[in-house]
């Protein structure tokens, strides 16, 4: 029989909370205009979702308008909509109308595909109206030190040790609306342009100038917003900023012979650190949500020390540190990936910071985080012992990361919040749970079989018996 029955998972991702308070804050009302032909399951999905969203936000935030376009020509032609599945939204009127357009395709067989927009439509329809509600910022990616952004600055000593890829974090900036450019030597020895929102500087290789950390000092000092990742690799030093901000990189690399996520089984697996260790922040909310479920992995990462601060009281800055390693950590001085109790201590490390400077005046001052894994920021593709990749470690977890972070730094925590995505997600385990997988596999399995045999068994002897006895 020519019979075909699909049981593949598929869900509409619904509104996440991050969505739900940008159109909250929204001063104009939103309008949405679907254009599907009148009976269609891509059109149900989707007015499903933003009915769910007018609903979470308030009345008159969000409306929701149904469009046939070849009934409502004029209107389709106006807004440039020349297929079904067209997703037009509108903030604004007259000369100031601001219009994104989300086009998705109407069959639903191909709508439903894993990496379809249909799974991922919270995230399209999140990056759509941060674009439609603000203007575009900029991010300028301080380049010309071997930073992860700019590989053709690596020492050649330190090449194929030091290269990452830096293509998510530039893409997951323009989902939030931002400008991406580079600050080089030439620009911040005259000074930080003042259009940069937030200026991200990815494991400098070779230390800055004394007048590019002055530059650097000058921008905070007027309330500028910064994100340091550092490297155990890449340069240890902050030059000022350490003072600035009371924190310092420590020798070492962070490492742990029991949270580590294996990927090649060899001793090198250990510098792949696992941690739920999370403080309330508006820069760690998507990471709090996952804690207990999903860990965050920490690759080569090494970690901070937090010091007194050594200036006047009243420029003091206040620190929150957000993200910690396990209690079962250490950090590795001598590279033979094993804890040496004599030389290395066992505890939670400091892994991440934020900083924020004392007031200017009504305004707030300085905002800056300070990452000892500069690697949750790249392109790191993890690969078992034939070299086949096996986890991407850049996932939702650090591109929610990435996406609060900005919004701290950009002054809009307001709009912190989950961002749903229904892909299937990767399948991690420690390695005290493949322990317990294998545990089973190898001994629960044949106890079960054995069990059920003999249960099997003693059932067949005791109807035989009865069958035979007069």
């Amino acid at each position: 029989r020519n019979a075909q029955v699909d049981v593949s998972y598929f869900k509409t991702s619904s509104p996440g909370e991050s969505t739900k308070k940008i159109v909250a804050s929204t001063s104009e009302p939103i309008r949405v205009l679907l254009f599907f032909p009148d009976t269609n399951q891509v059109k149900d999905q989707v007015k499903s979702y933003l009915d769910a969203l007018a609903a979470s936000a308030g009345t008159g935030k969000l409306t929701v308008e149904l469009h046939d376009r070849l009934v409502d020509a004029e209107l389709a032609g106006k807004h440039k909509v020349t297929r079904d599945g067209t997703v037009v939204f509108l903030r604004g009127t007259g000369d100031k109308e601001k219009v994104q357009t989300l086009d998705l395709d109407p069959d639903f067989a191909k709508a439903r595909t894993p990496a379809s927009k249909l799974r991922n439509l919270d995230r399209e329809v999140n990056s759509l109206l941060l674009k439609l509600v603000r203007d575009k910022r900029k991010a300028y990616f301080l380049i010309g030190h071997g930073e992860a952004t700019d590989p053709d600055s690596i020492p050649a000593e330190l090449k194929g040790k030091a290269e990452r890829a830096t293509t998510v974090i530039k893409r997951r900036l323009a989902d939030l609306n931002y400008e991406v450019k580079n600050l080089g030597l030439l620009d911040l020895a005259r000074d930080v342009p003042e259009d940069a929102t937030v200026v991200i500087a990815l494991a400098p290789v070779v230390p800055l100038q004394p007048g590019e950390w002055a530059a650097l000092v000058r921008y905070l000092d007027r309330g500028g917003r910064l994100l340091y990742a550092l490297d155990p690799k890449a340069d240890p030093g902050m030059g000022p900023l350490e003072g600035k901000f009371a924190l310092k990189m420590m020798a070492g690399n962070l490492t742990d012979e029991e949270k580590f996520l294996p990927t090649r089984r060899v001793m090198a697996d250990r510098r792949l650190v696992l941690t739920n260790q999370f403080s309330a922040h508006a820069s760690t909310s998507a990471l709090s949500r996952g804690a207990s479920e999903r860990p965050l992995v920490l690759n080569d990462a090494g970690a901070l020390a937090d010091l007194p601060y050594g200036g006047p009281p009243a420029d003091a800055p206040k620190k929150t540190l957000i993200i910690h390693s396990m209690e079962s950590s250490f950090l590795d001085l001598n590279a033979n990936f094993a804890f040496d109790s004599g030389s290395e201590k066992k505890q939670r490390y400091p892994v991440a910071a934020a900083v924020e400077g004392p007031k200017l005046g009504d305004k707030d001052g300085y905002r800056a985080l300070v990452f000892a894994d500069v690697d949750l920021f790249a392109d790191v593709v993890v690969r078992d012992g034939l070299g086949r990749p096996v986890a991407l470690m850049w996932s939702d977890l650090t591109g929610g990361l990435l996406d609060d972070s900005i919004k701290w730094l950009g002054g809009e925590e307001n709009i912190v919040g989950d961002v749903v995505s229904e892909d299937d997600k990767p399948i991690q385990h420690s390695k005290n749970q493949d322990v317990v997988w294998f545990t089973l596999t190898l001994v629960g399995a044949p106890i079960l079989v054995l069990t059920l045999g003999l249960v099997g068994t003693r059932a067949r002897r005791r109807r035989t018996s009865k069958q035979v006895t007069p």
